[in-house]
């Protein structure tokens, strides 16, 4: 389990679990600016693994803004497929607005 990124405080929490098929990446707290660089990092690691499908469980995530939805969409086009899993309402309302539903597929 990775958490608490140095620099972005308490605003962010990551765990990685899965294996070679499928990753999962679950965060809670807030997702923007000051704590998409550790998490790119950590993205970065997990793809270069070579998983088919990352899923980002962001049930217990409660902000989103741009950097966090671009990190979200850089994923997508470096992976065979994306999922993002239980997002809260406000996170889902951010990606359909966007009309990003296509390019990152919500799971109930």
């Amino acid at each position: 389990m990775d958490s608490g990124y140095p620099g972005a405080g308490d605003l962010l929490s990551v765990e990685v679990a899965g294996g070679p098929s499928e990753t999962v990446i679950m965060l809670s707290g807030e997702l923007d600016l000051s704590s998409v660089g550790p998490l790119q990092r950590k993205v970065d690691e997990v793809v270069a693994c070579g998983p088919g499908t990352v899923v980002f469980d962001l049930s217990d995530l409660s902000f989103l803004d741009s950097t966090g939805i671009g990190l979200l969409v850089r994923t997508s086009g470096r992976i065979d497929s994306i999922k993002i899993r239980n997002p809260s309402p406000f996170v889902r309302q951010i990606i359909r607005m966007m009309g990003l539903a296509g390019a990152l597929p919500i799971e109930p």
